[in-house]
């Protein structure tokens, strides 16, 4: 998977140092005898250069499916979730995640794909 990064936005030039990178999609797949069950997607790990520590992270949908939920929305890292049907396989939405540093620059990764899919084995 490839990485999508941006950099700290802030009042000084070495605000250009600081970026985080997330990777440029996740996925997840499941299958039951069913016709939709609970998909989860891979761990989507947000990895922050420069800045100063301690960070908050805010995971947010940007567009796609909306009923594809963050499980852990504060969190440098979180995987992706929904109830997913044979009839709506797959299921896509973009998330980003922003981060602020402990003198307040922020950074916005890039946009970040999350499919998920169910599969019916009946």
């Amino acid at each position: 998977m490839t990485g999508a990064a941006a950099a700290f936005v802030a009042g000084s030039s070495a605000a250009a140092a600081y970026g985080v990178t997330v990777p440029g999609s996740v996925a997840g797949y499941n299958h039951g005898l069913a016709s939709s069950g609970t998909v989860v997607s891979s761990s989507a790990a947000a990895t922050v250069t420069g800045g100063v520590a301690a960070y908050t992270y805010a995971w947010s949908y940007v567009v796609g499916n909306p009923t594809i939920s963050i499980t852990s929305p504060t969190s440098s890292s979180t995987t992706f979730t929904a109830l997913v049907s044979t009839a709506t396989t797959p299921k896509e939405a973009y998330f980003k995640v922003t981060v602020t540093d402990s003198l307040g620059h922020v950074v916005t990764s890039s946009n970040m794909l999350v499919s998920l899919e169910w599969d019916d084995d009946r």
